[in-house]
């Protein structure tokens, strides 16, 4: 670290920075207690969307329960049971690959969708990601960037 310090020193290196970073798990409660906001999640915007839950939660939920399915499937069950199991994990499992391989693309579209749908939409954009630089910078959580996202918009990206 001393010589990349040296490195930056020179000119050599621009993007070199040795200090410490302290990651700390920042719960709602202390949100809450900094920013005096009732429900932090809604007011800065961070809620995940009802199609971002079901993409992040329901599918993997389907892909274990799918997984058990086909596990259980060759066993003791009568074959109308077994072949249905067997339908049922591999549709799951297929489900949960398809969202695995596209998910850059799946999660760009769910994260624009509202903004491009609504005529506000890039000014939420934009309150959104102040609501995450605030609740950030009153946390003390570092910035790692702020960066053009898929959709032209800026998005701010945090250390977590």
């Amino acid at each position: 670290a001393k010589e990349l310090d040296k490195l930056k020193e020179k000119g050599a290196i621009s993007l070199w920075n040795s200090a410490t970073i302290t990651y700390e798990n920042v719960t709602t409660d202390r949100l809450v207690a900094v920013t005096n906001l009732t429900s932090p999640d809604d007011q800065l915007g961070l809620k995940p969307g009802k199609l971002m839950f079901f993409r992040h939660v329901v599918i993997r939920q389907l892909a274990l329960v799918g997984l058990v399915c086909l596990c259980v499937s060759g066993s003791v069950f009568p074959p109308a049971l077994q072949h249905g199991m067997a339908l049922f994990g591999a549709g799951a499992m297929l489900l949960h690959l398809a969202t695995l391989i596209f998910a850059n693309r799946i999660d760009a579209f769910l994260q624009f969708r509202p903004v491009r749908k609504d005529k506000h939409g890039e000014d939420r954009w934009a309150r959104r990601q102040a609501g995450r630089l605030l609740g950030a910078y009153l946390c003390g959580i570092p910035v790692q960037a702020v960066a053009k996202a898929e959709g032209g918009l800026r998005e701010v990206l945090v250390y977590g």
